[in-house]
């Protein structure tokens, strides 16, 4: 039997690749024998054996047996209190790696001392266990995703519970005998089951997410959290029902019933996550951190205030509230973190600060009641998705501040219907056809609408004048007798909005802008006749275009000079009337220059930059010519890599790269 063991041990190996921590963590359900064996490669052992107990394999160490392996015989597993004459101290790695699924109950004689890492690993159809007093040390993985286990005594001698050591157990309870100094990492992390915490004056050391887990989906049968006295690392306050980290005031766990006190100054990731039956708690105004998922699937959470010290709001942290219809956000809020509203089915208003920057990933995705929203003129950033499948929000006013709009941010819905090559059911994205953006020419949300999605361009109004640092500014000669003075531009368009039409009169050229412009005076007052000529420069990536001036029917060379520093078209210009328009008209087909990190070629830097290096990485076609593409090696190295996608993404959303992008070469 031992060398079957070997050989299949050798076989896996080589099958599968995989490491010893190579375990699906999040993994909760029932799997098979073989399922088991394809997730623990053990190493080759050279165990012994004693004739008496022929089913146990054990090595020895200073006149002590470790049982390193079990020949499966039976459901139910006595391990013996001696094999070969020494006393059984201590229960090996995986020793049920081949047969998990098949155990039902265990007893472990008081001989024992440690139970190693992974030592039950997936017995799901285990029930009972009976651990001796003498045990001092329960390993890493001990007993994950023992799916089966309700009730279990804890030794009374125990001191450490290492990493996920019951994570995905149906435990009721986790009240810990007094010696237990430390709790690993995700210990209890997926014990939805569990009803009662008591922490002993003992513990010294609670790990990260010892008893949420990543994603706490189910905690309502929680109710009882309980902190000794006398404990100096953590403590209840208040019978407040929470446990709280003492030295830094953090809420690290709580229930239905917790009463926050007033003393906290953070709640932990994950803290309330699952807390179905939660309707409303109060946070104090003391509270300046929050965690990633802390009321992660609260169903029933209705209505919450978050304090003004939140500037914050992390990852998943009101996910899946489905009952959530409104929430006060911070006055200093600066960023909302991504899917952090995903899925708030209920929602239907949130009002943003002003002190807003960032809306991340899905961060409002699937909010099927918001009607509405206003995004203030702080917001610069809004991430892929963020408000997708929002079918009720048929318009939105993107303020010129905000650069960069992710793929299918807005007017975006799915719908489960057969599709794509090969015609197969699954989700698929749709334009909503009757939605509309309102914007800035040349901004963040012109690019947008007019971006990636072929012919279903997103229908789009433009608002007054766009800024003048986007497209064109003035410089006035000495002299001049206006103190103050701003230039604006706006595409220009005839009476309902459209381009104007000027291929009779500039044939085998082609208009690629066209400006109504306005000269301002410190009053804001309109100076259409300034006594002196401006100089007007428009930034333009086509150099040998040029320049006209429409004015009452006649077309105008301008004979402006191109600026290769700058980018920029010169000319001096004195008539800023309603009735005339500049053209920029280049010969033929637009040419463009490109600039670093330019990846499509269009001359500029935006998000569809980003797609083409993308699937340039991965090796989807890019319908980009290749030595256009590597205008997308931002740090030059000669090729474009992931490194490249990260600088044009801080880029798009304003953050310091130390490279050119956006400039000439």
């Amino acid at each position: 039997m031992k060398n079957y063991r070997k050989i299949l041990s050798i076989l896996m190996a080589l099958i599968l690749a995989l490491s010893v921590i190579a375990v699906p963590l999040s993994a909760s359900a029932a799997v098979s024998d073989q399922a088991a064996v394809g997730e623990y490669i053990p190493s080759p052992t050279n165990g012994k054996v004693d004739p008496a107990y022929p089913d146990f394999e054990y090595t020895v160490a200073n006149g002590e047996a470790k049982i390193i392996n079990y020949n499966f015989n039976g459901s139910t597993v006595t391990f013996p209190s001696k094999l070969g004459g020494y006393p059984v101290t201590s229960i090996g790695e995986a020793v049920f790696y081949t047969c998990a699924s098949r155990v039902t109950g265990v007893v472990i004689p008081d001989t024992v001392k440690t139970i190693d890492r992974m030592a039950f690993y997936y017995c799901n159809s285990m029930t009972s266990v009976k651990i001796p007093d003498s045990v001092t040390s329960i390993g890493d993985m001990a007993f994950f995703s023992c799916t089966s286990l309700e009730d279990f005594v804890f030794p009374a001698s125990l001191e450490t519970i290492g990493y996920m050591a019951f994570s995905d157990c149906a435990l009721k309870n986790a009240e810990l005998p007094d010696k237990v100094k430390t709790i690993g990492h995700r210990a209890f992390g997926g014990c939805k089951a569990l009803q009662k915490i008591f922490i002993p004056a003992s513990v010294t050391e609670i790990g990260d997410k010892a008893f949420t887990g990543d994603r706490r989906d189910s905690a309502d049968a929680l109710s009882s959290i309980i902190v000794a006295p006398a404990n100096k690392a953590y403590d209840s306050r208040n019978n407040c029902n929470a446990l709280i980290e003492t030295a830094t005031n953090t809420l690290l766990v709580g229930c239905n019933n917790t009463i926050i006190p007033d003393s906290i100054t953070a709640i932990g990731e994950n803290a309330f996550g699952g807390c179905t039956g939660l309707k409303q708690i109060d946070i104090p105004d003391g509270v300046n951190s929050i965690g990633d998922g802390a009321f992660y699937k609260c169903a029933s959470l209705q209505q919450i205030s978050l304090p003004d010290g939140v500037t914050g709001i992390g990852e998943l942290m009101f996910s899946g509230c489905t009952a959530l219809t409104a929430i006060d956000l911070p006055a200093e809020l600066s960023s909302i973190g991504e899917k952090a509203f995903g899925g708030c089915t209920a929602l239907t208003s949130v009002t943003f600060p002003e002190s807003l920057i960032v809306i991340g990933w899905f961060a409002f995705s699937g909010c099927e009641a918001l009607k509405s929203v206003t995004i203030p003129a702080s917001v610069e950033y809004i991430g892929e998705e963020a408000f997708y499948n929002c079918e009720a929000i048929k318009s939105v006013t993107i303020p010129a501040s905000v650069d960069y709009i992710g793929d299918k941010a807005f007017g975006f819905y799915k719908v489960y219907e057969q599709g794509g090559s090969h015609d197969e059911w699954g989700w698929w994205s749709h334009l909503m056809d009757d939605f509309t953006m309102y914007g800035y020419y040349g901004s963040g949300a012109e690019r947008y609408a007019i971006g990636d999605y072929g012919s279903d361009h997103i229908r789009f109004i433009g608002l007054n004048e766009m800024p003048t640092s986007k497209k064109v500014k003035a410089e006035l000669s000495d002299g001049m007798l206006l103190e103050a003075n701003d230039l604006t531009g706006k595409p220009a368009t005839d009476s309902i909005g459209n381009p104007i039409d000027l291929s009779e009169k500039l044939p085998g050229k082609t208009v690629i802008g066209a400006y109504d412009l306005a000269l301002w005076n410190a009053d804001h007052r309109a100076v259409p006749r300034p006594e002196e000529s401006v100089l007007v420069k428009i930034r333009c990536s086509t150099p040998d275009a040029e320049v006209y001036a429409y004015d009452y029917g006649n077309l105008v060379d301008m004979k402006a000079d191109y600026d290769f520093d700058s980018g920029c078209f010169t000319f001096r210009a004195d008539q800023f009337t309603k009735y005339t328009k500049y053209y920029i008209a280049a010969p033929g087909t637009d040419v463009v220059i490109p600039v670093c990190g330019d990846a499509d070629g269009d001359g500029k830097i935006t998000s569809r930059d980003v797609t083409v290096s993308r699937r340039h990485i991965v090796m989807l076609d890019t319908h980009v010519d290749e030595d256009v593409l590597m205008h997308g090696d931002v740090d030059g190295n000669g090729k474009v890599n992931v490194l490249d996608v990260t600088l044009l993404q801080r880029d798009l959303v304003m953050l310091d790269t130390a490279y050119p992008i956006g400039e000439l070469y």
